[in-house]
């Protein structure tokens, strides 16, 4: 709801970062922190290991702005991002020594980027060991309306990240 998704839901906008296609697993932050107090409820099941989750299966940018336009009754503005650029200059910057401009850029293409991602581990999701649920994109997107609202203002320094100078 805050732009790293690349949703400005208040003024109905999407950037869609390349193809908008690659597979993402997000957790809602009330679920994270559900899944958080699961853990310390019963760390033996995750001791010294890390755990993935991944309530919101089926996930990608196309799917939730479609889920958005729908829930919403709107259409939103969109603008295409080349991901691939972004990864680009970034590695680039991280060459360089520009940790800052470097990682902005890999929190990114670490998402959206096709070619360069680090999010796909969906089949490694343990979600019922830390007792979450899955849920729908469109139950995900209700929800997050419903708690943020539709007036929720960005961060803009996270919605629009653009390839670092070079």
């Amino acid at each position: 709801m805050r732009g790293p998704a690349g949703f400005d839901v208040k003024n109905r906008r999407a950037r869609i970062y390349g193809t908008g296609d690659n597979p993402l697993c997000w957790a809602p932050l009330p679920t994270i922190g559900l899944a958080a107090a699961n853990m310390l409820r019963n760390p033996g099941a995750i001791l010294n290991r890390g755990i993935f989750i991944c309530p919101v299966m089926h996930a990608t940018q196309n799917i939730l702005l479609s889920t958005l336009e729908t829930v919403l009754d709107t259409k939103f503005t969109v603008e295409q991002v080349d991901i691939a650029k972004i990864n680009k200059h970034s590695k680039i910057a991280l060459d360089r020594g520009d940790f800052a401009n470097a990682m902005k850029g890999f929190a990114l293409s670490n998402q959206f980027y096709e070619e360069d991602c680090g999010n796909h581990f969906r089949h490694m999701a343990e979600n019922e060991l830390v007792g979450i649920e899955t849920m729908s994109v469109e139950e995900a997107v209700r929800d997050a309306i419903k708690r943020y609202g539709e007036d929720c203002p960005i961060v803009e320094s996270m919605f629009n990240v653009e390839p670092c100078e070079i």
